[in-house]
């Protein structure tokens, strides 16, 4: 099973020339906006439902501009070599299911203020509880989520009228040793849908029975049933080609049911969707079976818009939509408890240790270093967050002193000295039991850490019904 460590994304107000900070104040790429003014964004009530059908780390050409540079942001991009793979083999299997929701978005037009949230979601259900789940990607899928006597594996039931072992056939009797089973030659119509078990019908049952025939029978994506009599409920339905059906993980809503991730200031213009600031939690797999846990700032949004019948896309197939930020340093020192060999990490680093105090990681994000004074070639994150100037995070070099170590001793260096931007340092001696430098906090209460390395991620978003 996959250690889960969640993506959470937070706040952007322009991207493309937003400008960097040098000591001037905040970077303008990082400052929240209010919501726009339009409806609230209730979920389940939205105008259009989609769910991701592609999902990858960016190329490091692609992403946007958060330093106002005229250059692409995006140093995690040599990340998806490694991890793209994994992330695509999740969706497929629909390990990995990122419904989404736009409101106050009738039409698919011009709008200079929607909403959008995000959540969790699940597509294989066992609703029944009765260990089988529908959509089973080996076709030994439950073909009634409904009711636990109706799974693969029970005993057919004889003349009841339903398939009880989920193999396409009612009422059907065993075969001689070696033999196919023998179909059931009743000519009653109970359910009165104009077909008989011996025609095939799979659940001739009064009512509820009208829901599934042979082959006339249409699947209907999410309900549970075998519509068709092929021996499994939702087979064929795919959530990544806009026919399936999603269910919203519990996980996504506040106690007061409100979505976790929403986007509340939004807007479409020429096809293009613009949406930020807000936050966004997610779960991407990546190397040696675990995934990652990572919190990344100055969320944006954007993506081409069109219409899909009555419902709405976002990205194409040749232009992807991208989602971009910021993963800042406090984030990547959370990561813990997981131990990967093949980036120098173990259970008792962080992921800021393999990064940021001589790691492997490092050698594969072009990352930019200090030049001059004390902490010269050092490297550093490479975008200034705050404005006060690059952070930079270290081993030092004596134990506890405020010097970085020029070359990191021992096979697993660690961070546990922290400078500021503007000089400040911070060592993990000056805080308390247990708590890292990069959790030191400014006298406003603020995190004095929140500079960070920069990543996108490519997405396409297609329509999806959402289970009830």
């Amino acid at each position: 099973m996959r250690k889960s460590l969640a993506f959470a994304l937070i706040g952007c107000t322009t991207l493309l020339g937003c400008g960097g900070g040098d000591g001037g104040g905040p970077n303008p790429a990082f400052v929240d906006k209010p919501p726009c003014s339009a409806a609230t964004n209730v979920p389940r009530a939205g105008d259009h439902k989609l769910v991701l059908a592609n999902l990858e780390i960016a190329d490091v050409t692609e992403g946007f501009d958060f330093n106002g540079d005229g250059l692409i942001d995006n140093v995690f991009g040599n990340i998806g070599p490694l991890a793209n793979g994994s992330i695509s083999d999740s969706l497929a299997k629909g390990e990995l299911v990122v419904p989404l929701e736009l409101f106050d978005f009738p039409a698919v037009a011009d709008d200079t203020c929607l909403k959008m949230n995000f959540y969790l979601g699940k597509y294989r259900f066992d609703d029944d509880n009765d260990t089988k789940v529908t959509t089973d990607t080996k076709g030994k899928g439950d073909c009634n989520d409904h009711e636990m006597t109706i799974r693969p594996g029970n005993p057919e039931l004889a003349d009841n009228g339903v398939d009880d072992d989920c193999d396409g056939l009612a009422d059907e009797t065993p075969g001689a040793t070696g033999q196919p089973d023998v179909p059931s030659t009743a000519t009653r119509d109970m359910d009165m849908d104009g077909q008989t078990v011996a025609a095939g019908d799979c659940d001739d049952r009064p009512t509820m029975g009208t829901m599934s025939k042979k082959m006339a029978g249409a699947e209907v994506c999410g309900d549970g049933y075998d519509n068709d009599c092929s021996g499994a409920a939702d087979d064929g339905c795919t959530f990544t080609d806009g026919k399936g059906a999603v269910a919203l993980d519990p996980l996504s809503f506040n106690a007061d049911q409100s979505a976790k991730i929403d986007f509340q200031n939004a807007s479409v213009k020429a096809g293009l969707l613009d949406a930020g600031p807000s936050k966004f939690e997610l779960s991407v797999p990546a190397i040696s079976d675990f995934d990652l846990n990572l919190k990344i700032t100055g969320t944006h949004v954007q993506g081409k818009v069109a219409a899909s019948g009555t419902s709405a896309t976002i990205g194409t197939m040749t232009e992807l939509a991208k989602l971009g930020g910021v993963l800042d340093l406090r984030t990547l020192d959370q990561v813990r408890g997981i131990e990967v060999s093949q980036i120098s990490l173990r259970k008792e680093d962080s992921l800021l240790d393999a990064v940021f105090a001589g790691g492997v990681v490092v050698a594969f994000l072009p990352l930019p270093k200090k030049e001059g004074g004390k902490y010269d070639q050092q490297p550093t994150p490479d975008i200034d967050v705050d404005g006060d100037g690059l952070e930079i995070v270290c081993q030092s070099d004596p134990p506890g002193s405020t010097s970085c170590a020029a070359n990191p001793k021992g096979d697993f260096p660690v961070v546990d000295l922290c400078i500021d931007g503007d000089g400040t340092a911070v060592r993990d001696a000056d805080m308390p039991t247990g708590v890292q430098c990069t959790e030191a906090k400014l006298p406003n209460g603020k995190y004095r850490f929140v500079d960070g390395i920069s990543v996108a991620l490519n997405f396409r978003a297609v329509p999806v019904t959402f289970k009830p």
